[in-house]
């Protein structure tokens, strides 16, 4: 079992964050094998004020939130260990496979008496693609608890197919992608 601690922003900039991963895996002597799960919450929310100049004013808030999560397997192998067999330096490889997607409201005070038609619904395919290598440090506090922390390269990619019902044979494709440097810090526990 491994986890990378949960993080839970209050609205800092009016933006509020709820992020973490976890993992369960078997170890076996050098390496630990297993699956990851990774999740990532974000939400913002605005409220804006108009006055139509007649004293008559509307209040127009606008919630989104926006999810990904993945999952898949990873390794870690310790390559080097102190004598002790207590540090050791480790690399870690990851490749997980998900979705993202988005939900938003936006609400008036008083109601619109002529809110606009609903949307249709479109037919997507959302794929969220991750990958990360990783060296790092695992210390065992304890022969079953140990802290682990890596500083390596994490890769996102967005790939996204979506169809309009109401058009014919409307069809649209997009990728997007990003390498960036991540640290994760967390426990592991063997038992």
């Amino acid at each position: 079992v491994s986890t990378m601690p949960m993080a839970i922003d209050d609205d800092l900039m009016n933006f509020s964050v709820f992020t973490g991963s976890i993992g369960l895996g078997y170890k076996i002597d050098r390496v630990i094998i297993g699956a990851t799960f990774d999740f990532t919450r974000y939400g913002r929310s605005s409220t804006s004020t108009y006055d139509d100049g007649t004293g008559n004013t509307t209040e127009v808030t606008q919630d989104r939130s926006d999810y990904n999560f993945v999952v898949g397997p990873e390794l870690q192998v310790a390559l080097l260990r102190s004598p002790d067999q207590r540090a050791e330096l480790v690399g870690n490889f990851g490749l997980l496979f998900g979705t993202w997607g988005s939900d938003s409201t936006t609400t008036t005070d008083p109601p619109d008496p002529d809110p606009p038609p609903a949307e249709s619904d479109i037919e997507k395919t959302e794929l969220l693609v991750r990958w990360r290598a990783a060296p790092g440090v695992r210390y065992w506090m304890h022969p079953n608890i140990a802290f682990t922390a890596l500083v390596g390269f994490n890769g996102t990619h967005q790939i996204r197919d979506y169809e309009d019902p109401s058009g014919p044979d409307s069809t649209t494709s997009s990728s997007s992608g990003v390498v960036s440097l991540y640290s994760e810090f967390g426990l592991v526990g063997v038992f």
